[in-house]
């Protein structure tokens, strides 16, 4: 129990000190594995794996507002919901970042469109 207590204290401290410690740089967020992307839809894709059965992948090539930078996003299986993006849409995407031949890549584990409101 005690440990289960230790690591509940020790999680919720890192969540709050998070924003203090984590530094602005993709390249330090992907070391830490997981990436959080804001961006404009520039290109999608559709990418049969090799050796994998059944439906392709959806990818998604966002760019993001304040830098330019581009980024892969792995949208997963293609649905209904994932082909609903378009280029010109602005999407966020959370998941595990990696590289594929030196390039940045974000395995989406969820990822939805921003809606622009007006006041």
């Amino acid at each position: 129990m005690k440990s289960v207590i230790t690591a509940i204290a020790l999680s919720t401290s890192l969540a709050l000190a998070g924003p203090a410690l984590a530094s602005d740089d993709q390249k330090d967020r992907m070391k830490k594995g997981t990436m959080s992307m804001v961006g404009t839809v520039v290109d999608t894709t559709n990418v049969n794996l090799a050796g994998a059965a059944g439906s392709g992948h959806y990818l998604v090539k966002l760019e993001s507002g304040k830098d330019k930078r581009r980024v892969v996003v792995d949208l997963g299986v293609q649905s209904d919901a994932n082909k609903a993006i378009e280029k010109g849409d602005k999407i966020f995407a959370v998941g595990n970042a990696a590289r594929i031949n030196d390039r940045p890549v974000v395995f989406a584990r969820y990822y939805g469109e921003l809606q622009e409101t007006t006041k």
